[in-house]
């Protein structure tokens, strides 16, 4: 259940409130009056104040330390639980920079932050909006640009988003129709063109993306060990719809709680160093790429079948820190550690 934080007049921030001129506290505010400028927040399920901040009647309507602060006072009175979904609203007195990055950065784990941003829109917003160039409404996306249109996305440059018939099976194929996929990273390398002598093919203007993805039979062979209702994984991810060759198909075992899972790096990073490179006890092992979703695994397994020292690359310091802290690296190397070690040995050979 969504906890929403709504306040009596916009977000944290309530009517002028009026008091004589000599009270402690009081200045005179944007509407002339003297008095308070108080921030609260109250929590709309419960009609319950949660937070308040008596402020000077002449305080900044944008104040984001302010509005920070209520925010944060008020989300500590949630209890437990309750406090794992927070819905809150934004009038356009708080719409700053600043405050949307701080409650994006609520996000958690254990705590989703949504929040509603803007103003009641007015016979002059609409027709100011109506002059707005087509363009205006368009948004970067990759290579190209994504477009709102009659309540559509039509994506352009970079990719687009086509209609077309749901296959028709054939006597060594299966119909699947997909229910997850997977949007892996090593995507946008096969799309660039970058990869060379990769195990999987690259991707060329024009081809149907493709990717890990778990899928409900339709329709099989009769001969086929698989039977329409079986859930199974394949390559052929980013439509709704795949015809599928039978041999690369697989059953997912009943077993799993979740069949999603199927679609994590931990098959990848547990099959490289027991099928692929049969990591033995004494081993040293190399992991490129240490810190992404696969190599961050694979590490870790390297150590359970017992390599006696594990090295990892990656492009940062800080992700460096992190495979020796946290991920079970003896040591990481970076692009800046690589070019240090090369000039050092220049210079020692000169």
């Amino acid at each position: 259940m969504w906890q929403l934080i709504h306040p009596a007049a916009g977000l944290l921030h309530t009517t002028i409130t009026t008091s004589a001129s000599n009270k402690a506290g009081t200045a005179v505010s944007f509407k002339k009056t003297w008095g308070f400028d108080p921030l609260a927040c109250w929590c709309a399920n419960t009609q319950e104040s949660l937070s308040m901040l008596l402020r000077p009647g002449n305080a900044g309507s944008n104040t984001v330390a302010d509005r920070i602060a209520v925010l944060s006072d008020a989300l500590r009175q949630i209890p437990g639980s309750s406090g794992a979904k927070i819905l809150v609203r934004v009038d356009g007195a708080g719409t700053t920079h600043d405050l949307l990055a701080h409650l994006e950065a609520l996000n958690t784990a254990r705590r989703t932050v949504r929040y509603l941003v803007g103003w009641t829109i007015t016979e002059n917003d609409e027709a100011a909006i109506g002059k707005l160039p087509e363009k205006a409404w368009l948004v970067p996306a990759a290579r190209g640009w994504l477009r709102h249109v009659g309540g559509h996305v039509e994506v352009g440059a970079a990719f687009a988003i086509v209609e077309a018939s749901v296959p028709a099976p054939t006597q060594h194929h299966v119909l699947v129709r997909n229910r997850q996929f997977l949007v892996f990273g090593g995507l946008r390398t096969l799309i660039g063109g970058a990869a060379k002598g990769t195990p999987v093919p690259g991707m060329r203007p024009g081809d149907t993306l493709y990717g890990p993805a778990v899928g409900e039979v339709v329709v099989a062979p009769h001969d086929s060990p698989l039977r329409p209702g079986d859930l199974a994984t394949h390559l052929f991810g980013w439509r709704e719809y795949a015809l599928v060759p039978v041999a690369e198909c697989t059953v997912i075992d009943p077993a799993l709680p979740d069949p999603v899972a199927q679609l994590s790096s931990g098959s990848a990073a547990y099959g490289a160093p027991t099928r692929v490179a049969a990591v033995r006890k004494g081993d040293v092992v190399l992991i490129t790429g240490a810190a992404g979703g696969v190599g961050s695994l694979a590490g870790q397994v390297a150590r359970l079948l017992g390599a006696a020292r594990v090295i990892g690359t990656t492009g940062s310091p800080r992700k460096a820190e992190r495979l020796v802290s946290e991920l079970g690296s003896d040591a990481a190397l970076t692009a800046g550690s690589w070019r240090e070690v090369r000039n050092t040995r220049d210079s020692q050979a000169a």
